[in-house]
Order: structure tokens, then C-alpha cells, then sequence
């Protein structure tokens, strides 16, 4: 009886059509793994927003396109833009009483929060909060202090900003300039310490607020007898929808 050439020839012209269906379905399993671990903090951060504050939900998306797995690298994060800063920062001179503001301090400062990690994230000092090109190029390498507010130290309320957001899952740890994301996490009590001039200043956390974006009271209602800081960023995670507001206050 002769071999069945037939049938084997087919076999083997199955096999490339085999391994290519199967590629195909683990690059789609992949994507889908992918697309939940960069939705969970998202989710579990937006859920609190309904919960905690009952503000409008935002939508956000994860990108899928033909350039899906380079969008992954990179991480998400909302801003806040330039009237709202420019607003902030008119706000916080209307409640300044004698106390210095030094507009022409260049000096890298950098701020630890140990609680939550966060651990000599670099913070540029008088960035204009009306100027997008500025603030975007001082937020690429950390945080910001708000150019129109006392420079740590100096009394007063001190401002300081920066991005929250969704790094990378193929980043190792959370970059600098999304330091700001563990704000969600940091507690009463905790400590918060600003490196300047070779000076460690060392704050505690006494309020933690969410606030609508132009919901500017609260600086208002601080008491400005004894220095403090403000730190901003955008809540929930990923969408910006609000403002998480951290208040410390100075102690030696």
C-alpha cells in the first residue's frame, strides 16, 4: 500500500496556519491582561470618587489602536491647565499678610513623604501656573511650587503641584513627575519633609480634602499665623475630575 503523500503534504501546510492562530490569540490575551492591570488603579481610584465626594463621573479611555503596545509604555495623567493655576495662585496672595515672597529663587528643593515612599522627588521652585510650557517642563522631572506663594520655610501657605496618574506597566517604579499619584494614600498625621538650602523642614498632615476644580475656600479658611503646605494634584487617578488638596503644617 502506497503512503498517503496527500495527506501528510496537508498536514504540514496546516502547521504555519496553526502557529499563527495561536500567536494571534496571545497577543489578544496579552493585550487583555494588559488593558485590566492599567484599568485597576484607575477603577479603584474613580469608584472612591463616587463614593467619597458623589461628583460627576468622567470617562476615561484606554487607548487601542495600531500603536496600542507603544501607548502602553507611556503613562496617563490628567492637567489641570493653566486658568485653573492662574486662578490658584491669585487666590492664595488674596489671604498672604507679611510674609516674604521671594520670586527670584531658582534653587532644586526636594520633598519626602516616607509614608507612602515618596523620596527626594525633585520640586522646581516659582513655576508660573499660568504658563503651560513652563509648568509642563518643570513637571516632566518632578513637582512644582506655585510662583506667586511663599517658598517653603518662608511662612505663609506654600503651594506645591504635580501630575497624578497611571504609569507605565513596564516601568519598574512610579516616575517623579507622578510622585503626586500616592498623595490618595498619605494620612493625618503623616510627616512631610521639604530639603532646602541644605535645611530640612519637617510638616504634618492635618487635613486631607477633595475639592470641585475652582473650589478655592479652603485656602481661605487656613490659618496663616503658622506655615504651611498645600500639595495639589488631580483626582481621581486618570481623570482630573476633582482636586485632592493635602494641608501640612509646620513644626520643628
Amino acid at each position: 500500500m502506497l503512503p498517503d503523500y496527500t495527506s501528510s503534504l496537508e498536514h504540514r501546510r496546516k502547521l504555519p496556519s496553526l502557529v499563527k492562530d495561536f500567536f494571534a490569540l496571545f497577543l489578544i490575551l496579552l493585550g487583555l491582561v494588559v488593558i485590566v492591570l492599567q484599568t485597576i488603579p484607575v477603577a479603584k481610584s474613580w469608584f472612591a470618587g463616587v463614593l467619597d465626594s458623589f461628583y460627576e463621573s468622567a470617562i476615561y479611555s484606554i487607548p487601542v489602536s495600531s500603536k496600542f503596545l507603544q501607548a502602553l509604555a507611556k503613562p496617563s495623567y490628567f492637567d489641570p491647565g493653566a486658568s485653573y493655576m492662574s486662578v490658584l495662585a491669585q487666590s492664595a496672595k488674596q489671604n498672604l499678610t507679611n510674609v516674604k515672597i521671594d520670586t527670584k529663587y531658582s534653587k532644586l528643593m526636594h520633598i519626602d513623604i516616607p509614608s507612602v515612599g515618596i523620596k527626594q522627588v525633585p520640586i522646581s521652585p516659582n513655576i508660573a501656573g499660568d504658563k503651560p510650557s513652563e509648568y509642563k517642563q518643570a513637571l516632566r522631572k518632578g513637582v512644582a511650587h506655585l510662583k506667586g506663594t511663599p517658598l517653603p520655610g518662608d511662612g505663609g501657605i506654600s503651594i506645591i503641584y504635580g501630575h497624578s496618574g497611571v504609569r507605565s506597566i513596564l516601568a519598574r517604579k512610579l516616575p517623579d513627575y507622578l510622585a503626586f499619584t500616592l498623595l490618595e494614600k498619605v494620612n493625618l498625621g503623616d510627616a512631610i519633609i521639604i530639603k532646602r538650602d541644605n535645611k530640612v523642614l519637617k510638616y504634618v498632615v492635618i487635613a486631607k480634602k477633595i475639592v470641585k476644580p475652582y473650589a478655592l475656600d479652603f485656602l481661605s479658611k487656613l490659618d496663616t499665623h503658622t506655615e504651611k503646605l498645600a500639595l495639589i494634584t488631580c483626582w481621581p487617578i486618570g481623570l482630573g475630575s476633582s482636586r485632592l488638596v493635602i494641608i501640612a503644617q509646620y513644626y520643628e
